[in-house]
Protein backbone atom coordinates (compact mmCIF):
# COMPACT_ATOMS: atom_id res chain seq x y z
CA UNK A 1 0.00 0.00 0.00
CA UNK A 2 1.15 3.38 -1.04
CA UNK A 3 1.21 6.33 1.54
CA UNK A 4 0.06 9.43 -0.07
CA UNK A 5 -0.18 11.12 3.55
CA UNK A 6 2.20 14.13 2.00
CA UNK A 7 0.50 14.05 -1.42
CA UNK A 8 -3.05 14.32 0.72
CA UNK A 9 -1.46 17.14 3.11
CA UNK A 10 -1.14 19.63 -0.42
CA UNK A 11 -4.23 18.63 -1.89
CA UNK A 12 -6.19 21.69 -1.69
CA UNK A 13 -9.78 20.06 -1.12
CA UNK A 14 -8.28 17.22 0.93
CA UNK A 15 -10.17 16.36 4.40
CA UNK A 16 -6.00 16.46 5.85
CA UNK A 17 -5.07 19.21 3.68
CA UNK A 18 -7.96 21.37 5.51
CA UNK A 19 -7.08 19.59 8.88
CA UNK A 20 -3.76 20.79 8.79
CA UNK A 21 -4.74 24.43 7.69
CA UNK A 22 -6.83 24.62 10.70
CA UNK A 23 -4.72 23.38 12.76
CA UNK A 24 -1.25 25.68 11.51
CA UNK A 25 -3.72 28.78 10.91
CA UNK A 26 -7.19 28.20 12.77
CA UNK A 27 -10.50 28.24 11.77
CA UNK A 28 -11.21 30.84 8.84
CA UNK A 29 -14.46 31.81 7.33
CA UNK A 30 -15.52 32.33 4.01
CA UNK A 31 -16.34 36.11 3.16
CA UNK A 32 -19.63 36.13 1.60
CA UNK A 33 -19.63 36.72 -2.66
CA UNK A 34 -18.21 40.06 -3.61
CA UNK A 35 -16.21 40.92 -0.18
CA UNK A 36 -12.46 40.95 0.00
CA UNK A 37 -10.17 42.57 1.59
CA UNK A 38 -5.74 43.14 1.38
CA UNK A 39 -3.65 41.76 4.01
CA UNK A 40 -1.10 43.71 5.10
CA UNK A 41 1.17 42.24 2.12
CA UNK A 42 -1.25 43.39 -0.29
CA UNK A 43 -2.60 39.88 -0.98
CA UNK A 44 -6.33 39.63 -1.62
CA UNK A 45 -8.43 38.12 1.19
CA UNK A 46 -11.72 35.88 0.64
CA UNK A 47 -11.56 34.43 3.94
CA UNK A 48 -11.26 35.97 7.70
CA UNK A 49 -9.23 34.26 10.42
CA UNK A 50 -12.01 33.91 13.37
CA UNK A 51 -12.12 34.05 16.88
CA UNK A 52 -13.59 30.31 17.02
CA UNK A 53 -14.31 29.93 21.09
CA UNK A 54 -16.58 32.70 20.75
CA UNK A 55 -20.47 31.59 20.26
CA UNK A 56 -21.80 34.71 20.97
CA UNK A 57 -20.20 36.42 17.54
CA UNK A 58 -23.16 37.59 15.10
CA UNK A 59 -21.49 39.24 12.03
CA UNK A 60 -18.15 38.66 10.46
CA UNK A 61 -17.07 42.21 11.98
CA UNK A 62 -17.41 40.68 15.47
CA UNK A 63 -16.27 37.30 14.15
CA UNK A 64 -12.86 38.31 12.74
CA UNK A 65 -9.68 38.03 15.19
CA UNK A 66 -8.01 41.46 12.96
CA UNK A 67 -10.01 44.77 12.97
CA UNK A 68 -9.83 45.11 8.96
CA UNK A 69 -10.54 48.43 8.20
CA UNK A 70 -12.74 47.57 4.79
CA UNK A 71 -15.00 45.36 7.02
CA UNK A 72 -14.98 47.93 10.27
CA UNK A 73 -16.03 50.27 7.57
CA UNK A 74 -19.29 48.83 6.07
CA UNK A 75 -22.65 47.83 7.52
CA UNK A 76 -22.75 44.86 9.25
CA UNK A 77 -22.51 41.38 7.72
CA UNK A 78 -24.53 38.58 9.67
CA UNK A 79 -23.07 35.21 10.11
CA UNK A 80 -25.11 31.96 8.64
CA UNK A 81 -25.09 30.48 12.24
CA UNK A 82 -26.91 27.79 10.50
CA UNK A 83 -23.88 27.05 8.32
CA UNK A 84 -21.29 28.43 10.66
CA UNK A 85 -19.77 26.84 13.66
CA UNK A 86 -18.18 28.83 15.88
CA UNK A 87 -18.27 28.73 19.89
CA UNK A 88 -15.94 26.06 22.08
CA UNK A 89 -17.88 24.94 25.02
CA UNK A 90 -17.46 26.00 28.62
CA UNK A 91 -17.07 22.65 30.43
CA UNK A 92 -14.17 21.51 27.92
CA UNK A 93 -11.36 21.23 28.71
CA UNK A 94 -8.62 24.31 28.26
CA UNK A 95 -7.19 25.08 25.10
CA UNK A 96 -3.95 26.94 24.44
CA UNK A 97 -3.24 28.41 20.96
CA UNK A 98 -0.58 30.57 19.09
CA UNK A 99 0.11 32.11 15.77
CA UNK A 100 -2.58 34.90 15.98
CA UNK A 101 0.42 37.46 16.71
CA UNK A 102 -1.92 39.03 19.29
CA UNK A 103 -1.11 42.23 21.25
CA UNK A 104 -1.59 44.10 24.57
CA UNK A 105 -1.86 42.13 27.67
CA UNK A 106 -1.77 38.22 27.62
CA UNK A 107 -5.21 37.50 28.92
CA UNK A 108 -7.60 34.82 28.55
CA UNK A 109 -10.36 34.94 25.65
CA UNK A 110 -12.65 32.72 27.00
CA UNK A 111 -12.56 30.55 30.84
CA UNK A 112 -11.03 27.77 28.77
CA UNK A 113 -9.19 29.34 26.20
CA UNK A 114 -5.76 31.37 26.05
CA UNK A 115 -3.67 32.78 23.42
CA UNK A 116 0.32 32.13 24.17
CA UNK A 117 1.36 34.34 21.02
CA UNK A 118 1.68 38.02 21.72
CA UNK A 119 4.27 38.93 18.45
CA UNK A 120 7.43 37.91 20.37
CA UNK A 121 9.09 37.96 16.88
CA UNK A 122 8.30 41.73 16.79
CA UNK A 123 9.61 43.18 19.84
CA UNK A 124 6.12 41.47 22.11
CA UNK A 125 6.54 39.17 25.69
CA UNK A 126 7.45 35.74 24.80
CA UNK A 127 4.23 34.16 27.01
CA UNK A 128 3.95 30.88 28.86
CA UNK A 129 1.13 30.04 31.39
CA UNK A 130 1.86 28.05 34.55
CA UNK A 131 -0.08 25.18 34.18
CA UNK A 132 -0.44 24.88 38.16
CA UNK A 133 -2.37 27.79 38.15
CA UNK A 134 -5.52 26.62 37.44
CA UNK A 135 -8.72 27.75 39.48
CA UNK A 136 -11.67 25.41 39.40
CA UNK A 137 -10.86 24.43 35.72
CA UNK A 138 -10.75 27.95 34.38
CA UNK A 139 -7.71 30.14 32.98
CA UNK A 140 -6.42 32.83 35.48
CA UNK A 141 -5.43 35.73 33.42
CA UNK A 142 -2.53 36.81 36.49
CA UNK A 143 -0.89 33.12 34.95
CA UNK A 144 0.68 34.80 32.04
CA UNK A 145 4.33 34.58 32.72
CA UNK A 146 6.26 37.44 30.29
CA UNK A 147 9.58 37.28 29.32
CA UNK A 148 11.83 40.79 30.28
Amino acid sequence: MKNTAYADASTEGHLLYSSIETLLKGKELQLPDGIAFKDKDGNERHEIRIKWWDGNVKTYQQASVLEISSLKNSPDIVIDKDNVDIGYPLQDKPVFFGHYWFTGTPKSVACNVACLDYSAAKDGPLVAYRWGALDSEKLNNNQFILSD
